[in-house]
């Protein structure tokens, strides 16, 4: 936030504000760094032309002689050019053990698949075996209980003939013996045998059946295996043909040295051609040292200054042919060739104002990290009680050009305004981005973003 004092300073810079010296030179650096990228613990004056002559001249020495130790050691290369960074030999020889591996690979892999073929056709129809044996057997198990049954009937029926008058346990009744007498036994028990023996008959039948479905079982299980066994054979030949890496080794020893030493030839020649560059560098920049040693600075970013001139000139405080520039020992702007602080409060306010706008707006787009908030107190108003100093006001059309400059422009940051006076002709109503706030006390605005 900049407050009310800061924000019309005039005796120093309110870009450094603080009273303590130390927070002072934290402050200027920080600014310094915002607005060059570059902070005053990386400022160096220029060399001193003797020392600096003296530094270049051991570069100099260190890298010729560095230089005679790499063109020795390429000299005991010898002649490379014989070698080929791909030796055909060993691809010759690889390509054809690859194009041989695929063909007879493609053949077992086909055969392979062939026979898994008849290996899933042997084990559905095993599947239907088995399923059709599980319900013969429980249709025999059925037949078992039915001839149980069967057998129970006929020795009851022998015991009929035994019986007495007896009473019936549940409605007790009387059942006398001479009202079963009539019933034929023979007869009775004939017809319990034939239903027996046709059932019996089935049941035998149905043995048969179900030890020669467990016999096909069997033949099956037997084809299953004898084809597993194919695929075994099939997979210990597709194993057999990938190439033998111990006959290779010669030719890739050979190709691993070949390509070393073709490699490290070139590395050498250009650490060679790279060392030559530097030294005629060097010795350029020796002959381009010159006596005198000027203290410079880094300058502050065009991009900065133009985003303040620019923004003065939309308010018609300036025209656009007005160079904006800073003076780096009061760390302040100048506008044209005057400076920020021999103007009126006003006038100080809305300039700084523009500085503080450009500023962050200017982080923005280098992406440097700072602030997305700005909150300005009084950069419009300068009143004092009821007088108004003459030089203290603001140039005649600023504070509208000010109030829609507010209203159009992008904001990257949100602005807040704490003043008394927004426009001097303009309907605050047409402004309609900006949200105006008025109290007793002090109105203010801030920006939709």
């Amino acid at each position: 936030m900049i407050d009310e004092t800061r924000v019309a300073a005039k005796d120093k810079s309110p870009l450094v504000y603080n009273s303590v010296p130390n927070q002072q030179w934290v402050e200027k650096n920080l600014i310094a760094y915002l607005m060059t990228g570059v902070d005053d613990s990386e400022f160096r004056p220029n060399e001193d032309p003797k020392d600096k002559k003296s530094r270049i001249n051991g570069k100099i020495e260190y890298l010729t002689q560095t230089l005679k130790e790499a063109e020795l050691k390429l000299e005991s290369l010898g002649d490379v050019g014989y070698i080929s960074l791909t030796d055909d030999s060993f691809i010759d020889v690889y390509r054809k053990k690859l194009s041989e591996v695929a063909s007879e690979e493609e053949a077992l892999y086909n055969k392979r698949e062939q026979i898994l073929e008849e290996v899933r056709i042997y084990e559905t129809e095993k599947k239907k075996l088995l399923h059709l044996i599980s319900r013969l057997n429980n249709l025999k198990s059925d037949y078992e209980d039915e001839m149980s049954r069967l057998q129970f009937i006929n020795a009851g029926n022998s015991l009929v003939s035994q019986l007495k008058d007896v009473d019936c346990p549940l409605c007790g009744s009387t059942i006398a013996h001479h009202m079963i007498a009539n019933i034929s036994s023979s007869e009775y028990a004939e017809a319990i045998r034939n239903e027996y023996n046709e059932i019996y008959f089935k049941h035998q039948d149905l043995n048969v059946l179900i030890s020669e479905k467990e016999k096909e079982i069997e033949s099956i299980s037997a084809n299953i295996e004898e084809y597993y066994a194919k695929i075994h054979i099939v997979d210990m030949s597709i194993s057999s043909l990938h190439p033998n890496i111990e006959e290779l080794k010669e030719i890739l020893s050979r190709a691993e040295v070949n390509l070393s030493k073709k490699f490290m030839h070139a590395e050498l020649e250009e650490d060679i051609k790279t060392k030559k560059q530097l030294i005629n560098k060097l010795q350029e920049d020796l002959k381009e040292i010159k006596s005198d040693n000027k203290k410079q600075r880094r300058d502050i970013s065009p991009e900065f200054l133009s985003l303040i001139q620019e923004n003065l000139v939309l308010w018609n405080f300036i025209d656009k042919d007005t160079e904006v520039n800073f003076d780096y020992r009061k760390f302040d702007i100048l506008i044209g060739e005057r400076h920020r602080s021999s103007y009126g409060k006003g006038n100080r306010s809305i300039t700084f104002t523009a500085v503080m706008i450009a500023l962050l707006d200017y982080c923005y787009n280098q992406e440097r990290a700072f602030s997305r908030l700005l909150i300005i107190d009084s950069p419009l108003c300068t009143k004092y009680g009821d007088k108004i100093v003459a030089e203290d006001k603001v140039a005649l059309g600023t504070i509208d050009a000010f109030a829609k400059y507010c209203d159009t422009k992008e904001w990257n940051f949100q602005f807040i305004v704490i003043d008394n006076k927004f426009t001097e002709k303009i309907d605050i109503n047409d402004l309609t981005n900006i949200n105006f706030i008025d109290l007793e006390s002090q109105g203010g605005l801030f920006v939709h973003n």
